[in-house]
This record gives C-alpha cells, sequence and structure tokens, in this order.
C-alpha cells in the first residue's frame, strides 16, 4: 500500500500518472462496492485510498482532494464508517515510515497541511451538519479531529473559530482518539486565545470536568485537567460560579491510578482555589 502511494507520489504529470490513480481506485471501488468482501480486504482498500489520497495531497495534484471526498462518502455505511473516518489520520498525520519528508524523496508542496485543511473543511462541516444524529455524526468529527491534530497551530488559531460549535460537541464524544485531539486543540486555543471560549463557558466547564473522570485514556483526563486550569483564566465573572462545583469534583481525581493525573489535578484545584470572590 505505502510502497504504491510513493511510487505515484513521484511520477510526473502526465497519463501513467493518470492511469495510476485511476487504474488504483477502480480496483478499491470494486472492493468497497460489495460489502461481502473480509472485513480485512475493506479495510486495506480504505487505508489504500487514504495513502494514495496522501500521496496527492503531498504533491498538490487536485485528485487528493476528490479520494478524500470518497473516503468521506463511507462515513455513511454502518460497516466500514468508523474506518474511513479515522482514515483521515493517515493523510495528513506525521509519518516515518513513508512519504514522510523531502530527506526520503517525497515529492511535496509548501503548505500541503492547510492547502488540504481549507479544501476539504466545508465538506465536512456540511457533512456533519446533514448528517442523521449518531454514529455517523461522530465520524465526520473524528475525521475532522485528525485534521486539526495535523496542521500547523498558526493555522488552528486562524481556521478554527468557526468550527467552535463543532469542537465543542466533540467534548460530548465517547471517542479517546476524538477526545484527545479535542482537549489538545482546546488547550492551545485557551492559552492563545482565551477571549473566544468564553461565550462557550455553560457548556466547557461540565463538559472539561467529565472528561477529568475519562476511563481507560489517561491523556484525555490529563488534557481536560490541563484545560480546566486554563479556564480560570476567563473573566473571573463567567468562571466563578463554578468554582466551589469544580473543587468539590476534582477531589475523586487525586485517587486517579496515574501520577501524572494527579499532580495535574492537584494543580488544576489549586488553581481554583485561588479565585477569589468578585464581591470581595
Amino acid at each position: 500500500i505505502m510502497a504504491y502511494a510513493a511510487v505515484v507520489n513521484k511520477l510526473p504529470q502526465g497519463d501513467v500518472l493518470c492511469e495510476a490513480i485511476h487504474g488504483a481506485c477502480d480496483q478499491v471501488d470494486k472492493l468497497l462496492e460489495h460489502h461481502t468482501s473480509s472485513t480485512q480486504c475493506v479495510n486495506a482498500a480504505i487505508t489504500f485510498l487514504a495513502w494514495l489520497a496522501r500521496s496527492l495531497v503531498l504533491r498538490a495534484h487536485p485528485d487528493g482532494l476528490r479520494l478524500a471526498q470518497k473516503l468521506i462518502l463511507l462515513f455513511s455505511h454502518e460497516a466500514i464508517g468508523t474506518k474511513a473516518s479515522h482514515s483521515f489520520a493517515d493523510i495528513l498525520g506525521d509519518s516515518t515510515l513513508c512519504l514522510a519528508g523531502k530527506s526520503t524523496g517525497t515529492r511535496m508542496t509548501l503548505m500541503y497541511k492547510q492547502r488540504f485543511f481549507i479544501q476539504i473543511r466545508p465538506c465536512l462541516v456540511d457533512g456533519f451538519q446533514q448528517a442523521p444524529s449518531g454514529g455517523v455524526k461522530e465520524r465526520y468529527l473524528v475525521a475532522l479531529s485528525h485534521l486539526l491534530h495535523a496542521v500547523p497551530q498558526q493555522v488552528l488559531l486562524t481556521e478554527l473559530p468557526p468550527l467552535l460549535p463543532l469542537v465543542m460537541h466533540c467534548l460530548l464524544s465517547t471517542d479517546p482518539t476524538l477526545c484527545v485531539s479535542t482537549v489538545k486543540s482546546l488547550e492551545m486555543l485557551l492559552t492563545n486565545t482565551p477571549d473566544l471560549l468564553s461565550q462557550y463557558i455553560t457548556e466547557l466547564a461540565p463538559a472539561l470536568l467529565r472528561l477529568s473522570k475519562f476511563k481507560g485514556n489517561l491523556q484525555v483526563r490529563r488534557g481536560a485537567l490541563h484545560c480546566l486550569c486554563q479556564v480560570t483564566h476567563l473573566p473571573h465573572h463567567l468562571v466563578y460560579p463554578y468554582q466551589n462545583q469544580i473543587i468539590h469534583e476534582l477531589v475523586s481525581c487525586l485517587d486517579d491510578p496515574k501520577r501524572l493525573v494527579r499532580k495535574a489535578a492537584v494543580e488544576c484545584r489549586s488553581k481554583w482555589f485561588l479565585l477569589g470572590d468578585p464581591s470581595t
């Protein structure tokens, strides 16, 4: 899969490249059209599609976007939708194995991550808004979270504000990958542009409290606690009403089985203890 993607990435523009792309896509389509194919074959076809998209996105080939859109169409399929949404990690995520950078001979254009994110974002946002509630909506959020995790911070600061309603929705998820990416994005925003999140405090504080007790993933719990620390820097009159609730509910985090989470909980409670009464 990766070897073929690497070869396609390096092919010169022309008929050979077009045949390599379209021939591969035809074979993938045949596998995906018949869900009676083995799970292993279908998963391999989705992974292949994502890596082929990656090879083209890197070189700014227009078919890269088209293949990503093909993956989005799979989100509505119950059996393969989740795999398709997680495959977006392969398109922009860092790799040490293949198509890893110019040092490996990869054909790569400047700002390819920014360009692809801006191009594919409307498809994900519109798809999320039109999708039925439940698992299908979450798949759009998972794909978006993988992209948010991959693009540079300066791009996030510019492009993320319009996506904040979707980010708030991500906080309700039970998907560990989605939650990890979301709390990392929120921590970055709370550090650099806290005013953007002031209007979401009624959703933000309870959601972060819930994630501070997220079972099975240390990164989610620790990230949520770091975000709660940063929330104390929002306007005082907005956060003070949550002081007692947060101090009380974080007591259970002090007994977390992971030392890093316990340490983060101690630091977080200390921050909230230091909030003074605005009337004094």
